[in-house]
């Protein structure tokens, strides 16, 4: 960080206000650059696809300051490979976009949505590149792309799973975990099973400005109960609850106006508007309305008595804060970003998310005593609790959180000495190459090499001359390809870091450097992958995928430089690497990528020539592995 410039903070976003306003992230973002820009510069890295909605490209929207500078990131085009999924592009596209933007100006802190992991990328692969060095990466808990589909009831696809693997990535690794309240916080760490967010955790909520200067009238002449419903048409929302409901009190004074856009969050992934008109039955007391303009919302809260909020989960809830803005009470789940929000009697009431007895009642209740309701609307105490809402300095509270700690640690300079490669000899493959490659090593580092074999007579003796031990198991017995390395790594003389390779991977020249420095940082990093030049999923790893949680792939990549600690664990008989690496994990010691293509491609499928005919092997080059093996 640095103490004689103006500090620069980065807003990371595929929602841009007030283009997107079926969720709360581009208006957040919004009103946050707004009041950070007199005391910090902000940048906003934005989807690219809003950007012939703005007149000039280089300049913020009309609800930002012109000092607000927007850059665009390019959407991922034609074949995604070597990526697991478009969301898993999306990320590597904003951390590229974050990096060139750093080499222009220092950035301090750069803040990601938690939706579909967006953070994921750079926060694996920023420890491989000098121009975010010093960046703290934050991630603020909006509401996460597998919460919602919880909530929705809606299975998770292996499609899903890949957004899933990079939403709990970004949490796990995120140097803070920011909230806009409290109560939202506690949720999603019980949810995640998150235990160390509280070192992490900062609750900056945003800034609310006046939305609109009309205020609606607050007292009701015609007897009706009428009830609001703004957002969208979403199970997460509670709104199946409240029109359900809502459908089953047969009282003519109760009416409900529904206000948002379609999702397919019905049953079976179907339209949930739909769905709701299926329950509504032709209940000509419920209506129901397209999306509206932000800007018109007004006139609605001044045409009912009641919002109403039955949501499953809210991070923060900007429509219970406009209820209170336009003078107008809420029924709300006491959940997430509503908790606290309401004093019962006086500006509001709670319900249980989920509980739609509850709903029933406290809404019978209001029809039978009409009175309790008149005497909120025409009290002062809905002005006042407007007015007492917080509105936080939100520049000093970034500006505390820009500072590093050692999970993001700058290489002391201090490399390995001896890298061992444990090389599994596959037929066909171009062993010598890769043996090649390591020769280009860091100056001053030796590398101990183990081959690892199923048929010693498709081992050339001339690449096994250059080997410090050869580990050949019985041909006729079938021992995986994990297995084999495990043999090698307990084979191995070095205690250093130890390399996983296949015959015929080639290394780029900096692959070895960049990995060796990462290990040699004052809180190195598990292990280090890079990407390979391939189109396989595994090609492109999200750095630190290993979790007990997900239940997903551990993703090595293709190559994987594995430290110290992890490389004794995994070569122990009575545990997978998996199950060392989860271990790792789980006491703080994550893994690292470096966002670069510095594997060749790993050709997979037949073979195109025999294998050359082989020399017999000197005795004294290698080593029976029958006992070594597991």
């Amino acid at each position: 960080m640095h103490s004689d410039r103006r500090r620069h903070i980065v807003f990371a976003t595929q929602e841009l206000w007030p283009f997107t306003t079926a969720g709360g992230i581009g208006r957040m973002i919004g009103e946050l650059s707004s009041a950070l820009i007199s005391e910090l510069d902000v940048t906003v890295l934005a989807d690219e696809r809003w950007r012939g909605h703005v007149p000039d490209a280089g300049r913020a929207t009309a609800e930002l300051p012109e000092s607000v500078r927007l850059v665009w990131v390019p959407a991922p085009d034609g074949d995604i490979a070597p990526f697991s999924s478009v969301f898993h592009a999306w990320s590597d596209a904003y951390f590229r976009a974050l990096v060139t933007l750093a080499e222009e100006r220092p950035v301090d802190l750069v803040e990601f949505e938690d939706y579909r992991g967006l953070a994921a990328v750079t926060l694996a692969a920023r420890r491989g590149e000098p121009a975010l060095e010093g960046t703290v990466v934050a991630v603020r808990l909006h509401s996460s792309w597998e919460i919602v589909s919880a909530l929705d009831e809606l299975p998770v696809a292996s499609s899903g799973r890949a957004v899933v693997e990079l939403e709990r990535t970004a949490l796990r690794l995120a140097d803070r975990i920011i909230a806009s309240a409290p109560a939202a916080a506690d949720a999603i760490a019980r949810f995640y099973r998150l235990t160390d967010v509280g070192p992490r955790l900062a609750v900056i909520p945003p800034p609310l400005r006046p939305q609109s200067q009309m205020v609606s009238p607050a007292k009701r002449a015609d007897g009706q109960l009428r009830l609001l419903f703004v957002g969208r048409l979403q199970r997460v929302k509670g709104i199946d609850d409240l029109v359900s409901v809502v459908h089953e009190l047969d009282d003519p004074r109760l009416r409900l106006t529904v206000i948002g856009r379609d999702t397919a969050s019905g049953p079976g992934g179907g339209s949930m508007r739909a769905h709701l008109e299926r329950i509504a039955d032709g209940d000509d007391r419920i209506d129901f309305v397209d999306e509206v303009p932000h800007g018109e919302l007004h006139r609605w809260f001044a045409e009912h008595d009641l919002v109403v909020l039955p949501s499953r989960f809210e991070s923060f809830g900007y429509v219970l804060r406009e209820a209170l803005e336009h003078r107008r009470p809420a029924l709300a789940s006491s959940q997430g970003g509503f908790a606290g929000v309401l004093e019962t009697g006086e500006t509001g009431w709670y319900v249980e998310p989920d509980d739609r007895a509850g709903l029933r009642e406290r809404l019978g209740a209001l029809l039978k005593a009409p009175a309790a309701l008149d005497r909120v609307l025409a009290g002062d105490a809905l002005r006042d609790a407007y007015e007492r809402l917080p509105r936080p300095a939100p520049a000093q509270r970034y500006t505390a959180l820009m500072k590093l700690d050692a999970r993001c640690a700058t290489p002391t300079g201090a490399t390995a000495t001896t890298v061992t490669a444990v090389i599994d000899v596959v037929p066909g493959r171009d062993l010598a190459g890769t043996l090649d490659d390591l020769g280009r090593t860091l100056p001053g580092t030796r590398v101990e090499v183990v081959l690892v074999c199923g048929r010693l007579e498709l081992l050339h003796s001339a690449d096994a001359a250059r080997a410090h031990a050869v580990l050949a198991f019985d041909p006729s017995a079938s021992v995986s390809v994990e297995d084999r390395w495990k043999a090698g790594l307990r084979a191995r003389h070095g205690t250093g870091p130890a390399l996983l390779l296949t015959a015929g991977q080639r290394l780029d020249a900096a692959f070895l450097e960049r990995a060796c420095n990462l290990l040699a940082t004052a809180s190195p990093p598990a292990y280090v992958t890079a990407y390979a030049r391939g189109r396989a999923p595994h090609h492109a790893p999200l750095g630190s995928a290993a979790s007990p949680d997900t239940g997903g792939e551990l993703r090595l990549a293709s190559v994987a430089l594995l430290g110290p600690p992890l490389a004794e664990r995994a070569g122990h008989p009575d545990t997978t690497i998996r199950q060392a690496v989860v271990e790792l994990a789980a006491e703080g010691q994550v893994g690292a990528v470096i966002a670069a293509p510095l594997v060749g491609r790993v050709v997979d499928g037949p073979l195109t020539q025999a294998p050359e005919p082989v020399a017999p092997v000197p005795p004294a080059s290698w080593n029976s592995a029958a006992s070594a093996a597991p």
